[in-house]
Parts: structure tokens; sequence; C-alpha cells
């Protein structure tokens, strides 16, 4: 048979089913919609069954350490932007913003904005500062040693 009166060839349980192009009936409508439906059913209780699995470990997992404040990741990023230098910092933390500023002055940055807000129990710094020259900075370093500075806080603190 031609190929132009095919839309495309599946593999359906071991044989071939043509896809006639053109119009088809409601009740093939009907019936791929409702295939369609038990198939996305499937996948919400196969992702139900592996949330509910993570849920479990991660209450186990805060039942042996005591506490659930170290089991979210702190996000540390170092960035240039316009002026000079952004640094974003997000987790589950209470840090002072002083100690996140000293790093920077020492580093020789001038923080000229900082912004600290909390949503949902975690923490969101933004912090914009002034640099004279970007190349003298390494951002890698400085964001190193933010997320080391931060994570030991946390830990010793």
């Amino acid at each position: 048979m031609p190929a132009k009166y095919y839309k495309g060839i599946g593999k359906l349980q071991g044989g071939y089913i043509f896809f006639a192009m053109g119009k088809r009936s409601a009740s093939d409508h009907i019936h791929e919609a409702t295939n369609y439906i038990n198939y996305l059913q499937n996948n919400i209780q196969e992702l139900e069954i592996k949330r509910d699995t993570l849920k479990k470990l991660l209450k186990e997992q805060n039942f042996k350490t005591g506490s659930c404040s170290k089991t979210l990741p702190i996000i540390v990023t170092v960035k240039s932007c316009r002026v000079g230098i952004e640094v974003s910092i997000t987790g589950d933390f209470t840090i002072p913003l002083s100690s996140v500023l000293q790093i920077l002055v020492e580093e020789g940055l001038n923080v000229i904005s900082s912004i600290c807000t909390k949503v949902e129990g975690r923490s969101h710094y933004a912090i914009q500062s002034e640099v004279m020259d970007v190349s003298g900075v390494s951002l890698d370093m400085l964001q190193r040693k933010l997320g080391y500075t931060i994570n030991h806080w946390i830990n010793y603190a």
C-alpha cells in the first residue's frame, strides 16, 4: 500500500498497527481519551508511591538525626552583575546577616544592598556588592567560602 495513506507505524502487543490519516469516528476519539486517562492515572499512582516512600525515608532520617533543619540543602550562588557581584543564599537556616557581610568585606567587596526574607521557613538572602575589578575576585572561591562558613555556622552554632 502506498505510504501516503498512513500517518505512522506503531507497535502494539507484538504486532504492527497502522494509524490512517483522515477523519476518525467519535468512538475512536473516546477510546483514545480513555486510554490516555488510564495511562495518566497509572503514572499518578506510581508517583504517589515514590512520594510516599521518600516521605517515609525522610521521616526515618529525621528521627535518627533528631532534626529536620539539616536535611534541606543550602544553595549559594555568586555571579557578576552590572554593579559588581551578586550573592544569593537560600536554605533552611538561621544565620546572622552580619556573618555573611563580614566575609564579603574581608574579600574586599563594598556591599550596596542586601535583602533578607523568610518564606515557608526557608531563608533567602540577596546581596549586591560593588567591586572595582571583578577579575580580581574569584567567584568560585567566594561561593565555596560562603557555603563552607554557612555550613560550619549551622553545624557548630
